[in-house]
């Protein structure tokens, strides 16, 4: 945004050997909320699933750490 405020939603990523974990923040980007956690299949498959989940609640950033 050109005033610098941040805004949308953020997907949380924290991937696992076995297990992927899903947060979500709101749109001011001040709290973040466990979403889902899923079980780890295959790189493509897990990005798809990520994609999915962006999608479906509309984030404007995802980050991965």
């Amino acid at each position: 945004m050109a005033d610098g405020k941040k805004s949308g939603k953020v997907l949380a990523v924290d991937w696992g050997a076995n297990r992927i974990g899903l947060a979500i923040s709101d749109v001011t980007q001040t709290i973040a909320r466990p979403l889902a956690v899923f079980e780890h299949t295959s790189r493509a498959e897990d990005a798809r699933r990520i994609q999915v989940t962006a999608d479906q609640n509309c984030v404007s950033m995802i980050i991965v750490g």
